[in-house]
């Protein structure tokens, strides 16, 4: 806005352009200038606003009052000029003045007809007489009362409206620019600036017209400003005559009285809000001191409240729509658009504006976590809700668009959707809520800014989306009222969030027709309107059911070698959710527990286990689309025993999507070692599916084992696979494999010790005893299959081979087998485990099979192990086969088989050994088959312990048997 002079280029009688002229310039030649009166403070003496109807105060809310007037006069001072007393404004002459009218008020730049363009303005009397819409009556040094009629001016670009006047015969064009307080309460202000120092001015009475067309402002627009009703009436008969005698166009006297055709458009509205009395303030500086602002003056007398509110009427349209050819369970746009209707009669209320909207979207339409790709997030600095910069939001954080018509603007407003920062309740560096999620609206145009802050709250369930556009916490704060929606009139408000690959949303997974409900409430105060409308789904419905799929492999395939191994679980979109995997890994393919600290609760639970826990790095894919977000960053930790497994899983993925932060993700998972098999099973406590409202649609798991000599491959080379069991969400299971091939096993080499020892003596009651061992070098291939051949002189014991468990006993519990069963034990140490396995050695009877097996059961750290040793009885020969030895190294395997009542076996010496053993020929022929095949087959010699050593012969005998040795025929026996 500008105040500018001009001097004057036309005027009925050259004296009254001249005096005015001469004043002035005699003024700027021989007054003391306003800033040599330094004693003097620059500020506002008295300020007023009234806002009336039919002469009284306007009360009543959404009404059209007849008259805005607003009074001010500055601190002023008497000055002599040319011996004549003449006021100057106290501290230097007025630069800027600043209006603010109570919020809620709203000016029409709309309510003419027509509008004065710039160059019209400034030729003197040439602006549209239909253009008029109020009075203005400037107080300065040589003019104290000077009346001039103000127009609605195109306004400039950037500008929403602009008022003007030219005070005629002084040449003075003002401008009054009209803005919106953005960052505030949205009130208009009225701004003059840069005002001109040809004149001194220190007041003005500023009068708009509730209905600018209305004939009782006839006799002032124009150039009927300045002119009473007789000199109209005389000026009248004056344009008659010289029309009658050629002096001027024909018709041209008609425009005496000004008038224009009649509009039925309001020019103010009342706000719709009730409450405290209506504010108004002003504030100015001086071109003496330019920047400082004096401190807002209230309007004296206070205004009145805004009353009536309950009489408004509100009837808001509520319309949501999706995009089209909206797919199921797919990327999805959406758009809201929110519409008042207004009645802008003269005579009628309008409708209550919109002060809150809390919308619930359809049930299904969720966030999607596919959004997260490149998207930024906008902060306070950036948005600036309680200033009236431009907010400076990145690009990143647009997801949509906005567009806001008012009755107010010849253009709607046009911006933006933004996401903001994460909130956080701690306060700095959050959004206005405290809110995981909150929105921004930044909407500008002519000149008018809007900058809103919605909070979006997700349901942790279901993740349903609930948005509300209210109260603003920060503005409130700032303010120190509650700040809501900008008690200002539009039409229509329409928001669209975009769609495509990286939309914010994703669509229900099922077509359909889905409800949104709306709670809209107005200013005036009334019940909230609830209205609803419907958002549907039509394209790609039917769900494409449950095909996960499996890759896992190492790094490197060598047998028996160490090596990095990765298991990638996946999914196609639309496809069902995985819930939780079950995954068993080929024989042999095992992990070197002994090497890593195994964390411990709670550590596990609460993802706080330390780095000597870490075995490998977990990554996953989520969201709906082409494009999911990749969330990286996650760790994989061993546990100690979890729910009944010897061994855990916590696998801890940090929650970071985007600007998001939703804290760190733990899934457990127990990990099982087969009996039999020595297979290692791993099976997951439940995925998650939501976190704080937002659908995870978990589409790839990626776990890398990449702990350093943790995992070894198998040293069998046969065709083999990792098998799983995935369920999901919507209760359906698939099983997946991948195929598994170590390499090279031939090359491996095989040479496992095996040696056996028994105790000289034997007893018919207490039996024989036997102890084995075998024991393997690092590198080597693991033990396949075992097959052994008792020395004749141990055969079996009958009475203990029918005390054998039975089947059904040890598989419920081999410890309820009877002790009669348990013949031995044994101990397995392996490079695997920090402790040996240790056990007993049990007869178990398998239904209908002649001779019951000898079952081993090897525990420790958690881990049970069961080997099954076929027994065979042929001519008193007792052959033991285990043909299923896990494929896991083992670095030595001790069987011991004692003495004892229940010894499994018996003796059949003959009668001239007297039990004991010494001297006695005991072979065990063995068979050893490694895990690639190799073959390692001996007789093995059983080594007799206990006998007494051989005496030590005197010389003389030596030197005899020595002559008499090559004699005999036969070796010496031992005494």
């Amino acid at each position: 806005m500008r105040l500018s002079y001009h001097p004057p280029t036309s005027l009925k009688s050259p004296w009254l352009g001249i005096l005015p002229a001469l004043v002035a310039a005699s003024c700027a030649l021989l007054c003391v200038p306003s800033s040599a009166h330094a004693d003097e403070t620059f500020g506002v003496e008295s300020f007023e606003t009234t806002v009336s109807a039919g002469g009284q105060p306007a009360t009543q809310a959404g009404s059209h009052p007849d008259a805005l007037t607003t009074k001010f006069l500055l601190k002023r001072h008497p000055q002599k000029v040319f011996s004549v007393e003449q006021l100057f404004p106290d501290g230097g002459d007025p630069r800027d003045i600043e209006v603010n009218l109570p919020a809620g008020l709203a000016v029409n730049p709309r309510a003419t007809p027509v509008r004065c363009t710039e160059a019209a303005l400034e030729a003197e009397g040439n602006c549209p007489d239909a253009s008029a819409l109020g009075v203005v009556e400037v107080k300065s040094s040589v003019f104290p009362e000077l009346r001039a009629a103000i127009f609605n001016m195109v306004p400039p670009p950037g500008v929403p409206a602009e008022f003007g006047f030219n005070a005629a015969g002084v040449g003075l064009v003002a401008h009054i620019a009209g803005n919106v307080r953005t960052g505030g309460d949205y009130g208009l202000t009225a701004d003059v600036t840069n005002i001109s120092q040809k004149v001194a001015i220190y007041g003005a009475d500023v009068t708009l017209w509730g209905s600018p067309s209305d004939s009782s402002h006839d006799r002032e627009r124009g150039e009927c400003v300045n002119h009473t009703a007789e000199q109209t009436e005389v000026e009248q008969e004056e344009l008659k005559l010289e029309a009658e005698s050629g002096g001027v166009q024909p018709g041209k006297y008609k425009l005496g009285i000004c008038a224009v055709g009649r509009d039925n458009t309001p020019l103010l509205t009342l706000a719709s809000g009730c409450g405290g009395p209506m504010t108004a303030t002003v504030r100015a500086d001086s071109w003496s001191a330019p920047g400082q602002w004096t401190a807002p003056t209230n309007s004296s007398p206070a205004m009145p409240a805004v009353a009536g509110c309950g009489k408004l009427n509100f009837a808001p349209t509520f319309a949501t729509a999706s995009e089209p050819n909206q797919e199921a369970d797919a990327p999805a746009g959406l758009t809201v658009d929110v519409s008042l209707p207004r009645e802008d009669g003269l005579t009628a209320l309008s409708e209550s504006t919109l002060r809150e909207a809390v919308v619930r979207l359809p049930a299904g339409l969720t966030v999607s976590a596919s959004a997260a790709n490149g998207l930024g997030a906008c902060t306070l600095e950036q948005i600036e809700l309680s200033g009236a910069a431009p907010a400076t939001c990145p690009d990143s954080s647009k997801i949509g668009t906005v567009r806001i018509a008012t009755p107010l603007l010849e253009a709607p407003l046009e911006g933006s959707v933004y996401v903001a920062q994460q909130g956080n309740l701690a306060g700095n560096g959050t959004n206005p809520f405290g809110s995981l999620l909150a929105l921004y609206i930044v909407a500008e145009g002519s000149g008018a800014l809007v900058k809103l802050a919605g909070e979006v709250s997700l349901n942790a369930g279901s993740g349903q989306i609930t948005a509300r556009f209210g109260e603003d916490p920060l503005q409130t704060i700032a303010t120190g009222q509650p700040q809501f929606l900008p008690d200002l009139p539009f039409s229509d408000f329409t928001m669209r969030v975009s769609g495509g690959p990286k939309a914010a949303l994703a669509s229900p997974r099922s077509c359909g027709t889905y409800p949104t409900v709306a709670e809209l409430a107005p200013w005036s105060g009334s019940a909230p309107a609830q209205v609803t409308s419907s958002y549907s789904v039509g394209a790609a419905c039917a769900p494409e059911g449950f095909r996960p799929g499996l890759v896992s492999g190492t790094a490197t395939n060598q047998a028996g070698s160490a090596s990095q191994l990765s298991v990638t679980l996946s999914r196609h979109d639309r496809e069902q959710r995985p819930n939780a995997l079950q995954l068993t890994m080929p024989p042999g393919l095992l992990g070197v527990i002994r090497s890593v600290t195994q964390c411990p609760e709670p550590a596990a639970s609460t993802g706080t286990c330390g780095p000597d826990s870490v075995i490998g790095e977990a990554t996953v894919a989520v969201g709906v689309g082409p494009d999911p977000y990749w969330v990286g960053g996650g760790q994989v930790f061993l546990t100690g025993p979890y729910h009944g497994a010897p061994f855990g899983l916590s696998v801890v993925v940090p929650a970071i999507a985007g600007p998001f932060n939703l804290g760190n993700v733990i899934v457990r998972a127990r990990i099982s070692i087969d009996p039999s098999t020595a297979q290692v099973t791993v099976a997951s406590d439940p995925f998650p599916t939501m976190l704080q409202g937002v659908p995870v649609n978990l589409r790839t798991v990626h776990i890398q084992v990449s702990r350093p000599g943790f995992i070894l491959n198998p040293t069998n080379c046969a065709s083999l696979q990792t098998t799983g069991v995935v369920s999901s969400n919507d209760g359906a299971t698939a099983s997946v494999a991948s195929p598994f091939e170590a390499a090279n096993c031939s090359r491996l080499p095989f040479r496992p010790a095996f040696s056996a020892t028994t105790i000289s003596r034997t007893s018919k009651a207490g039996g024989a005893s036997l102890r084995v061992r075998v024991a393997s070098s690092p590198g080597q291939a693991n033990i396949a299959k075992v097959k052994v051949s008792l020395p004749k002189q141990l055969p079996s014991r009958l009475t203990t081979l029918q005390r054998a468990c039975v089947d059904a006993v040890f598989k419920s519990d081999p410890a309820h087998c009877p002790a009669e069963s348990v013949i031995g034990t044994a101990t397995a140490e392996t490079p695997l485990l920090a402790r040996p396995l240790t056990g007993p050695a049990i007869l178990v009877s398998h239904g209908g099979a002649a001779f019951p097996d000898v079952v081993i059961v090897l525990q420790g750290e958690g881990v049970v192990l069961n080997l099954d040793g076929n027994t065979d009885i042929k001519k008193g020969v007792t052959t033991s086969t285990f043909n299923s030895v896990p494929d896991a190294p083992i670095s030595t395997f001790t069987l011991a088989l004692p003495r004892g009542p229940h010894s499994i076996f018996a003796t059949n010496l003959p009668a001239k050994a007297r039990g004991i053993l010494c001297g006695q020929k005991l072979v065990m022929p063995t068979t050893i088959t490694g895990q690639n095949g190799a073959m390692a087959t001996q007789s093995t010699k059983v080594g007799v312990t206990g006998c007494p050593k051989p005496k030590k012969a005197k010389v003389g005998e030596r030197k005899k048997h020595k002559r008499a040795r090559p004699g005999l025929g036969k070796k010496a026996k031992t005494k």
